[in-house]
């Protein structure tokens, strides 16, 4: 006995057969996948579900289907990678005008030109990297009586109609005082796919921070 192949359950006409039918049985195969009502002719319902098995078996344009699952991902890991990578080079460029700066301070250059907060910056600014601005740059000078002193903590900052109103330190002391220089930066970060951000800051913005402390020569 040939078998099938989908199962189907076989009732009798509700009305006379049409000529040219060749069946006196109509079947019930899977009508919600052949459309038609409970009793379809055998003919249109091997033909309905070929159609199927033919779609099921169609792997034109996977690749498309597959990318766009993976694209939203893809996307945010690569925006992900790439600020990071933009933020450690700011990062860098901070930590070496830190260093520039604290040794205005170390060998009393600062000091003994009467430096103020003013000139101090504009000179600090010499040091920055092209893509670091000057006037984003905030500077914080504090002596402190030893080195255990010296506090790390990042201050901070509020904000007036979006801009940073926070009066800063600058106090560069004497001959052979323990110096805390610290620049601090506000870095703009593009909101990336998935919820990931690397704002700390209000404006999609995070602070870099880079800190010094020397003690200075005696002059």
């Amino acid at each position: 006995m040939r078998r099938r192949p989908w199962p189907c359950a076989t009732r009798e006409p509700p009305g006379p057969v049409r000529p040219g039918d060749g069946v006196n049985k109509i079947y019930t195969c899977f009508p919600h996948f052949c459309g038609f009502s409970n009793f379809v002719w055998p003919s249109r319902c091997m033909r309905k579900l070929k159609i199927f098995r033919q779609l099921l078996r169609d792997t034109k344009g996977t690749s498309v289907l597959e990318f766009a699952f993976i694209a939203p991902m893809l996307m945010a890991m690569l925006v992900s990678i790439l600020q990071t990578a933009l933020l450690y080079l700011a990062q860098d460029g901070l930590e070496t005008a830190a260093e520039a700066s604290g040794r205005l301070l170390m060998t009393g250059q600062s000091q003994q030109a009467s430096w103020n907060a003013a000139t101090f910056k504009n000179e600090t600014c010499k040091a920055l990297p092209p893509y670091l601005k000057c006037d984003g740059l905030m500077i914080d000078v504090q002596t402190v009586n030893s080195y255990s002193g010296a506090t790390m903590t990042p201050p901070t900052l509020t904000y007036n109609n979006g801009n940073v109103s926070n009066s800063f330190t600058f106090s560069p002391g004497t001959g052979g005082a323990i110096v805390v220089v610290r620049l601090m930066y506000l870095w703009p970060v593009m909101p990336a796919p998935q919820g990931f951000s690397l704002a700390n800051e209000p404006g999609s913005k995070r602070r870099l921070m880079a800190t010094s402390v020397l003690k200075s020569e005696t002059w």
